[in-house]
């Protein structure tokens, strides 16, 4: 009977995983580029202010090498409040996802225009929607925003801060120099 042999290791154990990614296409037939616009919805990443709008590709084709305009307006208004350029992106074939933009700013209670304008070499989209920011919302979002600063003025607590100040070092110098008058006149 032998006695069962032990395994020697060195303690590490290499397992190496390799991925292939594929594009397999079943026929000739060319698949024709769509996009849908979706809702926008306002909403926060990362606790900064953001605008996003609902993008579903429905064909089995990769879209690449999109080029973005994202612009927000005031509704019936042309002056931008936002305007975003973004290049190079890609949706995957059957997908849907939100297409956010960070105003950098805080929400203020209104009705905007949401334009998005996605182009490759061959095609362009365009989506238009309105969307309204209430007041409950805005306020909800821009307590917890780290874009949204609360403006008070604090300019009359400077001044009164220098004031007393002053007014401290007038007293200090009205006792110094009167110190100063009792010494010479005591000499």
């Amino acid at each position: 009977m032998s006695s069962p042999r032990k395994k020697e290791g060195k303690g590490i154990q290499n397992v190496f995983i390799h991925t292939i990614a594929l594009r397999i296409a079943e026929n000739d037939t060319p698949v024709h580029s769509e996009l849908i616009g979706g809702d926008v919805k306002i909403g926060q990443e990362n606790l900064h202010n953001q605008v996003s709008m609902a993008i579903r590709n429905p064909q089995a084709k990769l879209m690449s090498q999109l080029n973005g305009d994202f612009i927000i307006t005031k509704k019936g208004e042309t002056k931008p409040l936002v305007n975003i350029q973004k290049q190079n992106l890609s949706i995957a074939p059957n997908s849907a996802f939100e297409l956010p933009v960070s105003l950098n700013d805080h929400f203020k209670p209104g009705t905007y225009t949401y334009k998005i304008v996605l182009k490759n070499d061959h095609e362009d989209w365009q989506f238009l929607k309105d969307f309204t920011i209430k007041e409950s919302e805005a306020n909800m979002y821009n307590q917890t925003s780290v874009d949204y600063t609360k403006k008070t003025n604090l300019n009359w607590i400077h001044y009164m801060l220098v004031g007393i100040t002053l007014f401290l070092l007038l007293i200090l110098f009205y006792f110094w120099g009167k110190r100063s008058n009792d010494v010479i006149l005591k000499s």
